[in-house]
């Protein structure tokens, strides 16, 4: 999914990509009607035809959105944005992090993971995986790139 350095989607102003992966790129972008500086996963474009892709991807962001916990990212907004007459993008945005991930903290380590350290973060994760599951939500990628300092 290869974007210009810097394009519109919607009311969102992709400013640069701060990752990539399997399901698509995240980018730093600017809300012009809130005026904030968000994270914005574009997942991989779909056939606009693809009605049952849409409306499923919907109703998990929708029981994204509804968790509220302390280690989870909270979902700002979602949708779906024509790419071509017959391509669609779905969007997920969440507040920026500027920390960078768990495996960012990992590959800067020289020696062994600091078990205090080690144990507060899976603490958190744990918290975060119990209420998911309480709320019969699964996350499906919980990994150290996932997780947000």
């Amino acid at each position: 999914m290869q974007q210009p350095a810097s394009i519109i989607l919607g009311r969102y102003h992709l400013l640069r990509c701060i990752g990539r992966g399997g399901m698509g790129e995240v980018w730093l972008a600017e809300d012009t009607l809130l005026r904030r500086r968000v994270a914005m996963k574009l997942l991989l474009p779909v056939q606009a035809s693809e009605q049952h892709y849409l409306q499923a991807f919907a109703h998990e962001a929708r029981a994204a959105a509804a968790l509220e916990h302390p280690h989870i990212l909270a979902l700002h907004d979602f949708g779906e944005y024509p790419m071509s007459a017959d391509e669609m993008v779905v969007y997920l945005v969440m507040p920026y992090v500027s920390g960078g991930s768990l495996r960012d903290r990992m590959r800067r380590m020289e020696g062994p993971f600091p078990v205090d350290e080690g144990l507060h973060y899976l603490r958190q994760a744990a918290q975060a995986i119990d209420y998911v599951h309480s709320q019969h939500v699964l996350h499906r990628d919980i990994k150290p790139a996932n997780m947000l300092l």
